[in-house]
């Protein structure tokens, strides 16, 4: 087991639990709490804009978060299976990584941020409005096809 790989399953794992605490918040707000919470920080006149695009910055989160859970997913394999000349990809690795895997991201980027969401709700939103300016920026070519998913439905 490599200390850098350890790692790097770590920071992965913190950023998709920060990735889900947010896409759960903004999923559970409304548009009065989340105004209260702009207002209360003297950012609604600034930052109220996510007040009319707060679906696509659902999606948008929730890209990023997919691509998170994929990362601690393939990371822990690397972890059991070995990387270069000795790596070896067997029923007992698939089993460890698949079993390992659910768990970690069950726990740490689906009931703590469940359970931290619920109660900041508002606040998380609220204080994360840049960065999940940035995601939907970042995002745009894949919301475009959730908008045609969605005019087709």
């Amino acid at each position: 087991m490599s200390g850098g790989l350890l790692l790097a399953v770590a920071a992965s794992t913190a950023a998709t639990a920060y990735l889900s605490t947010l896409d759960l918040a903004l999923s559970q707000s409304s548009r009065t709490g989340l105004e209260q919470a702009l207002d209360e920080r003297g950012r609604l006149e600034r930052s109220g804009w996510i007040l009319e695009v707060r679906e696509e910055a659902v999606h948008a989160v929730s890209l990023f978060r997919t691509i998170g859970r994929v990362s601690c997913f393939m990371l822990i394999l690397l972890l059991f299976a070995g990387t270069g000349a000795d790596a070896r990809l067997d029923a007992t690795t698939v089993t460890l990584t698949v079993v390992t895997s659910v768990l970690t991201l069950w726990f740490l980027a689906g009931v703590l941020p469940a359970a931290v969401a619920r109660h900041k709700t508002h606040g998380i939103v609220a204080a994360n409005v840049p960065f999940i300016r940035l995601l939907t920026l970042l995002a745009t070519p894949f919301l475009a096809a959730v908008a045609l998913a969605d005019e087709a439905a």
